[in-house]
């Protein structure tokens, strides 16, 4: 998963997300992709470019809910 975090981008046009070429996302932008896919995101096996579609149709409705990963101590 940090493999496919790191290589996430937005789109020339900040409009949707992208992965590999683009402009580059910020940590805390990164942190809500982890956050989606973790808590939300119900596949076992999906394609980069089926997370890449799923992430880019959810985005707006799930910053609403977002909550902040907390470190497992």
């Amino acid at each position: 998963m940090l493999r496919y975090l790191n290589g996430l981008r937005f789109s020339e046009d900040v409009k949707s997300v992208v992965y590999g070429k683009g402009k580059d996302i910020s940590i805390e932008d990164r942190l809500y992709v982890e956050w989606m896919l973790k808590e939300q995101y119900k596949s076992t096996a999906p394609g980069r470019g089926t997370v890449t579609t799923w992430i880019n149709a959810n985005w707006r409705p799930l910053k609403k809910v977002f909550t902040r990963l907390k470190p497992k101590r």
